[in-house]
C-alpha cells in the first residue's frame, strides 16, 4: 500500500458530487456542493485579557461583578504597541504602572483602535 495520494484521490474534492454508503451498498447521502468557511479571531496573541484572564471580546471581572452591565459596555482598548485589553482592566493596572502589562513598554493609547471610542 504506497503512503502517496492517488491522482484519483487528489482530484476527488474538484471531481463529481461524492456519497456516503451504508452497509449493503444503501446510499445514506450525497454531497451536492461544499463551500468551507474559515473563521478567525482577531489577529493578537490571545483571546484573553492578560489582566483579568477573562476572554477579550466578553465581560471584564468589573462588569461580571456588576449585574445591570452588558457587554455593549465591556470596550477594549489597544495600545500602541498592538496589545488589547478589557478597558475596565487598564485603567485600573495604568494606576500603578504606566507601561503595557505584557511588554512592559510605556502605554499609549490608540483611541482609533478603542472599540468604544466616540464617532
Amino acid at each position: 500500500m504506497s503512503a502517496e495520494p492517488s491522482a484519483a484521490s487528489a482530484t476527488a474534492s474538484n471531481a463529481a458530487p461524492s456519497s456516503a454508503l451504508m452497509p449493503g451498498g444503501r446510499q445514506l447521502f450525497t454531497v451536492e456542493e461544499f463551500y468551507p468557511v474559515y473563521f478567525s479571531a482577531w489577529e493578537r496573541e490571545t483571546g484573553l485579557c492578560s489582566i483579568c484572564c477573562n476572554q477579550v471580546e466578553g465581560p471584564c471581572v468589573v462588569c461580571q461583578s456588576n449585574a445591570e452591565a452588558t457587554s455593549a459596555e465591556c470596550s477594549i482598548t489597544w495600545g500602541e504597541c498592538g496589545h488589547a485589553f478589557h478597558t475596565h482592566c487598564i485603567e485600573k493596572w495604568l494606576k500603578t504602572r504606566p507601561v503595557c502589562p505584557l511588554d512592559n513598554k510605556e502605554w499609549k493609547d490608540r483611541s482609533d483602535w478603542n472599540t468604544s471610542a466616540a464617532v
